[in-house]
């Protein structure tokens, strides 16, 4: 009986030995279990703060609603609160032009059928406007059902930055295209200028003939012009300011602006100053007026109507009772453009110069306009002046200092008188056609002449005989020689001889750059009578009297 006794005890105790070590192993696993579950809810607090705060939109889809949407989402399409897209279709954030293409996409990625895992589409945000999305979408399990997965990033800007790369080199390649033809072009417009300029001083008064010519030579002079002005547009080295007459400027350049604009748009000049010379770099006035012109043609693109643009001049006056303060007192010549469009509110006035600042939609402008016309009117020391109502159209002022009457160059016409000389000149082009003009037109201007359509032949007339000649006019694109490596040559032999360079369009070969090489004067081809002998009278010296020395033999 006893040991039955102790054998119960024993196995008491070993009962409970085997309970507590039950209970310790219990104890372990409930340890355990609650490590897992502190390590389940760091990693998942982990992703949500990844998910929630990343600059992307993220996107879960099943079927064809939004179970999920983080932060980035919402903000990108415009919406406030998640329960405005939950379950709802996803063509809640896709343009209607791409939803067929997004919604097949989701479909067969959800089918488990091979599709570009990247692709951009056109999405909308609640408010209605637009913008470029590009698209990272995955395949996943989501509940037990197969869902897609989507990464989405807004790349409008990048998108218009792209665009707007490719209108600058469509520009550049257009620039280069210009300057290609420029050149062959200019010299067949010298030619109807030049002949028809003689032409004009051979024909009599009164013959019908002399009213035909005078309209080939006048538009002779409009074609090469209007050559000069997509030449000027695509030059990447800034001009030099002379004085010009902004009022025949304004007329030019609204003539080019014209042709751009809608036909609901009309404009309507007026220049009424009693003297409208500034200094200025001729083609960034043209940028400040293509510029003004633009945006009020813009302002008016819904309702049309007419944009009035002026020439006056005006004295700023200390004791005026509304002084400008960015002008200094003097007299100015005023370019006014006016439109009957949109107007501004005084917020946006406030800004409207400032870099990249627009009102216009996305695609439409980058706000450079404007600040580039600031920076121009600053650069001339003028200013510029704005009052504008919303509603009721703007008005743009721009004050340019007056400049010196004297010195603005004046418009020719074939019958003016040029001047003359006797000096001799050695003239060499490549094209015939010139060679022929332009000796007649020298020796009508009593210069004695040996001109060559071949550079060769040109260096060595000029070696043999090379004291014999005061003055060295020539192109500058020609075969075998240009005429940058023929101005070498002829100041080796000769050095301080006097050169001019014509060309119709060089990037090569800047003014500096001939000045630096001892060339008197680059010339842009065509000139008129009156230009031609102005600037050898200019290269020569007024006045200049060089002895009546024979020709040599090729003359």
């Amino acid at each position: 009986m006893r040991n039955a006794k102790a054998r119960s005890k024993t196995d008491l105790l070993d009962e409970l030995s085997r309970l507590n070590g039950i209970i310790k192993e219990l104890e372990k696993s409930q340890s355990g279990l609650k490590q897992a579950e502190e390590a389940l809810k760091e990693s998942e607090e982990r992703y949500r703060i990844a998910i929630e705060h990343s600059n992307d939109g993220v996107a879960i889809v099943k079927g064809d609603r939004h179970v999920y949407v983080n932060q980035k989402f919402l903000e990108m399409f415009g919406y406030d609160d998640q329960e405005e897209v939950l379950g709802k279709n996803v063509f809640v954030s896709v343009h209607p032009d791409d939803r067929e293409k997004v919604m097949e996409m989701n479909r067969r990625r959800q089918r488990g059928e091979p599709v570009p895992s990247r692709y951009e589409f056109k999405g909308v945000r609640k408010d209605g406007s637009t913008l470029d999305v590009e698209v990272s979408s995955t395949w996943v399990m989501y509940q037990g059902e197969p869902t897609t997965l989507a990464y989405v990033r807004d790349v409008t800007e990048r998108k218009q930055s792209e665009e707007e790369l490719q209108q600058v080199r469509k520009m550049q390649a257009i620039g280069t295209l210009a300057g290609g033809i420029a050149h062959d072009f200019n010299n067949i417009l010298a030619a109807i200028i030049g002949f028809s300029e003689r032409a004009l001083k051979d024909l009599k008064e009164g013959n019908p003939a002399k009213r035909y010519v005078d309209l080939i030579h006048s538009s002779g002079i409009r074609g090469r012009d209007l050559v000069r002005q997509i030449l000027t547009f695509s030059r990447k080295t800034p001009q030099r300011q002379e004085p010009v007459h902004l009022g025949a400027l304004v007329e030019e350049t609204v003539k080019l602006l014209g042709a751009t604009l809608p036909v609901t748009v009309r404009m309507e000049l007026c220049v009424n100053a009693k003297s409208d010379v500034i200094r200025a770099d001729p083609s960034q006035i043209q940028q400040v007026i293509l510029n003004l012109g633009t945006n009020a043609a813009h302002a008016m693109k819904e309702k049309g109507g007419a944009i009035d643009i002026s020439v006056t001049d005006a004295v700023i006056d200390p004791q005026d009772p509304f002084p400008q303060p960015q002008l200094n007192p003097g007299k100015y010549v005023v370019l006014t453009v006016c439109d009957e469009g949109t107007g501004m509110t005084k917020e946006v006035q406030e800004r409207i110069f400032d870099p990249f600042f627009t009102t216009k939609p996305a695609g439409e402008g980058i706000g450079m306009g404007l600040a580039v016309v600031y920076g121009i009117v600053k650069a001339h020391k003028g200013a510029i002046t704005i009052f504008s109502e919303s509603g009721k159209g703007s008005i743009f002022r721009v004050y340019f200092p007056l400049g010196d009457s004297k010195e603005a160059r004046e418009g020719d016409s074939p019958d003016a008188s040029a001047p003359v000389g006797k000096e001799r000149i050695l003239f060499v082009d490549d094209e015939e056609l010139l060679v022929e003009m332009s000796r007649t037109l020298l020796e009508s201007l009593g210069y004695k002449v040996a001109a060559t359509a071949d550079s060769r032949e040109a260096l060595r007339i000029f070696s043999e005989n090379p004291e014999h000649f005061d003055l060295i006019i020539m192109d500058q694109v020609m075969p075998h020689i240009t005429g940058a490596e023929l101005a070498k040559e002829f100041l080796r032999i000769r050095p301080r001889v006097p050169i001019v360079l014509c060309t119709g369009f060089s990037d090569a070969l800047s003014e500096e750059r001939a000045h630096a090489m001892g060339i008197r004067e680059l010339a842009m081809k065509p000139l008129t009578r009156q230009e031609t002998a102005s600037m050898i009278r200019r290269v020569l010296g007024e006045g200049a009297d060089q002895p009546d020395r024979p020709l040599g033999k090729d003359q």
